[in-house]
């Protein structure tokens, strides 16, 4: 018997730079929407990220701007499949960036 493939979520890569990106590993069955609604702890939705993908396997990239230091939960809903992904976004304290705070006074 064959294996219908089935949609399913993957790994929330993030990759903080000068704006945080994150990469949503998935697969889709058929073609179907994405949605991507990042929140707070507290519950406020800081952004929120819709496409539609093609059948077969992604790396979607949703781009999330400069998002404050914390914790934050991706809402992901993929067609009928829906899943949380936690991630964190460290406080940047390096050199190069109090130099830029001193140098916008």
């Amino acid at each position: 018997m064959k294996k219908v493939p089935e949609t399913k979520i993957g790994n929330l890569q993030v990759v903080e730079k000068q704006s945080v990106v994150a990469y949503l590993h998935c697969f889709c069955a058929e073609g179907t929407p994405l949605n991507v609604d990042v929140l707070n702890e507290q519950g406020k939705t800081y952004r929120t990220h819709k496409a539609h993908l093609e059948p077969g396997p992604h790396k979607a990239t949703v781009r999330l701007g400069n998002l404050p230091p914390g914790r934050y939960n991706a809402w992901i809903t993929l067609g009928q499949v829906s899943g949380i992904r936690s991630f964190t976004i460290s406080k940047s304290d390096s050199f190069k960036d109090r130099f830029k705070k001193w140098l916008k006074r």
